[in-house]
């Protein structure tokens, strides 16, 4: 696992863009006619805001239906089961 983490970044930096905020960015390579500028793939934004996105992204990539199927399951049968105790 720690060297799939080795791998996502590598290469790369901490930045500070023109609004101010921190990220961590991967340099792609020169812009064509940029005058040395370079295109880059931002990472990780280090705000409350980009912090909330990447959980937010991260928990779309999980196997979330079978976890909030199961959870129905269980919801469901307390359900009886206080459905049962009530009469």
């Amino acid at each position: 696992m720690l060297s799939q983490v080795k791998n996502r970044f590598r290469d790369c930096r901490i930045a500070r863009m023109s609004n101010g905020e921190y990220c961590l960015i991967r340099d792609q390579g020169p812009v064509k006619g940029g005058r040395g500028l370079k295109h880059h793939e931002t990472l990780l934004v280090f705000s409350r805001r980009g912090l909330a996105a990447k959980i937010v992204e991260l928990w779309k990539q999980t196997d979330r239906p079978s976890v909030i199927s199961s959870f129905g399951n269980v919801l469901r049968r307390l359900a009886r089961a206080r459905a049962k105790l009530a009469r």
